[in-house]
């Protein structure tokens, strides 16, 4: 019996130990950027392949250009869910104990997100929306065993869940007749539970973070039909102290500061053409203590079209078709020059990722419905949002 329980510590701490550094490897590399996707707001922007900034002329502008808001004649109300399916490759610590090559496992999540609403409220040279939006929503879990010569194969679970809504308020003015500006002030509730668990015992931490930032636009219209976007937003970091592992690690949870341009042309009344550019700032995360790891920055590349189906004699009914396409760096931290040959393969360098995006809209005179599609090599995302007209 003591040969048991003295079995069952021994093996519970290398668990705790091999658990608590697969959960905070990039806690290793000092400032830890969170590794989810950042959400866009609207079925309609994701359709067209997340391009936004020269067109944002709907309620969504709020996160992808707050200058657009101009752009509205009427007040709206906008609303978005959103199903995800996912796939994720992570290292096997246990299985891995002993291996002349470090084990992996594929595993597949999926949940549904309520991920955006907003209300938004032109007036002559101004206009005002007030939003909630999802901005990161990951939930990753995974499965390792360790057979034990006493105990027999033991199972043990990590489990990573993080999200955050963001509460904005913009404000947007228009400085010549083809010149606006816009500010989203923001506020980023952050909420993390992370478990380690097993047959002999489990661990857990919660916690809940807020951060401020804020997204700045510019929309100009030289043409009627063509119009240019740039913004710029900061980053928001949310700082807390984690006991999960082996010993106390200190984190920077941090939301990378953006940069992005982008211009939308109008060939005729039934197209319209979107592009951007973007950059997230990644490669700031880094840790002098830990040179093998690191970071680069995002590049992101951004194209669709709108085109107008139909539309019924009266002009109160009319059908649209979207499609985009979006070109981006991995993002995720990886092993350099400098690791070693085993830590090359563990934390390998990622291919970019390519989406192809699509979806369909209907819009009444005084509602519209809109339905994306984003699908991409390890993810799979369905977006419906629908637009309140006043």
């Amino acid at each position: 019996m003591f040969r048991r329980e003295r079995s069952a510590k021994i093996l519970r701490c290398v668990a705790l130990v091999v658990g608590g550094f697969l959960s905070f490897l990039p806690a290793f590399a000092g400032e830890y950027g969170t590794d989810a996707e950042l959400a866009g707001a609207g079925a309609r922007a994701i359709a067209m392949g997340t391009s936004f900034i020269g067109l944002a002329d709907d309620a969504s502008a709020v996160e992808f250009n707050p200058a657009g808001l101009l752009i509205l004649e009427r007040p709206e109300i906008a609303a978005q869910v959103r199903y995800t399916w996912e796939k994720h490759e992570e290292f096997l610590p246990l299985s891995s104990l002993g291996q002349a090559t470090p084990q992996k496992g594929t595993f597949r999540e999926q949940y549904f997100t309520p991920s955006f609403f907003s209300v938004v409220i032109p007036y002559e040279r101004f206009a005002l929306g007030l939003s909630e939006m999802t901005i990161i929503n990951t939930h990753k879990q995974m499965r390792d065993s360790i057979q034990h010569p006493i105990l027999g194969r033991q199972e043990f679970s990590w489990d990573h869940n993080v999200t955050a809504q963001q509460y904005g308020l913009t404000m947007a003015y228009l400085v010549t007749p083809s010149l606006y500006a816009g500010t989203t002030l923001k506020m980023a509730r952050l909420h993390l539970n992370r478990s380690l668990g097993g047959g002999i015992g489990s661990r857990e931490e919660t916690e809940r973070l807020t951060g401020y930032g804020a997204n700045f636009g510019m929309l100009y219209r030289p043409l009627r039909w063509m119009s240019l976007g740039l913004v710029y937003k900061t980053a928001m970091s949310m700082d807390m102290t984690s006991n999960l592992g082996f010993r106390p690690v200190k984190l920077d949870l941090t939301i990378p500061d953006t940069l992005g341009c982008g211009v939308a042309v109008f060939p005729n009344d039934r197209l319209r053409l979107a592009a951007d550019v973007d950059t997230v700032h990644w490669s700031r995360f880094k840790d002098e203590d830990v040179n093998w790891l690191q970071r680069d920055d995002v590049l992101r590349l951004h194209c669709g079209a709108e085109y107008l189906l139909a539309m019924n004699a009266e002009k109160q009914r009319a059908w649209f078709v979207r499609a985009g396409y979006m070109w981006e760096e991995s993002n995720s931290i990886y092993a350099n020059s400098k690791a070693t040959a085993y830590e090359r393969l563990k934390a390998p360098k990622e291919d970019p990722i390519n989406h192809v995006t699509f979806g369909f809209g209907m819009a009444l005179r005084r509602f519209q419905a809109d339905i994306g599609v984003d699908l991409s090599r390890d993810q799979t995302d369905l977006i419906f949002s629908t637009v309140l007209y006043f």
